[in-house]
């Protein structure tokens, strides 16, 4: 977190945390530098907040999966997961997919999860392929995590089941793998990290 903060301070890019917690974090890491401006994120509109956003490249096209925050709220994450995509090689051109899973229904979509509540938001997410299909695997706060399928890589995707190990519960914190990371082994095993 520290090094991503240093990043944006370095290329004179702020995250939207407010102005005042930007100048905080900044003055303190590098009181000689002062970026001119607050925005979002350095590729999709200045409207939309995904932050953690995981890259992953499918054909000709880049996706970003993330959480989502809402302009304006007090807290980060809110009930839904995002996905945005580019062609690989015109990387101004993107377009959003919308809504891809949920842990509350809203206007348009019922939850995704029946064990979700106001206390789950969902938090940086990751997808993979394998075999030709799409696997998110979301995490849940305060729950258990769970992992959804698609036929598209930008979803929507449909839950299959919440997330099973065989550690004990100590370790794994009762499944809340905190923004997980996901590998597909050779031998077609898939890994949590």
């Amino acid at each position: 977190w520290k090094m991503a903060k240093m990043n944006m301070a370095i290329r004179g890019i702020e995250a939207d945390f407010g102005a005042h917690q930007a100048d905080t974090f900044t003055n303190d890491l590098f009181p000689h530098l002062k970026a001119d401006f607050v925005m979002a994120n350095p590729y999709l509109p200045q409207w939309e907040y995904i932050p953690d956003g995981e890259p992953r490249v499918f054909g000709d096209r880049v996706y970003v999966y993330g959480s989502h925050d809402k302009a304006g709220a007090d807290s980060f994450c809110d009930y839904v997961l995002k996905c945005w995509s580019a062609p690989v090689d015109n990387l101004n051109d993107w377009v959003c997919h919308g809504d891809i899973f949920h842990t509350l229904p809203d206007r348009d979509h019922a939850a995704d999860t029946d064990w979700t509540n106001e206390n789950n938001q969902l938090f940086a997410p990751d997808v993979v392929e394998k075999d030709g299909r799409y696997y998110l695997y979301a995490y849940i706060i305060n729950a258990r995590g769970c992992v959804g399928v698609s036929d598209r890589p930008e979803g929507p995707f449909k839950l299959i089941s919440q997330y099973k190990y065989t550690m004990p519960d100590e370790i794994c914190c009762d499944g809340w793998f905190i923004d997980p990371g996901v590998f597909v082994d050779d031998d077609g095993r898939t890994y949590i990290y």
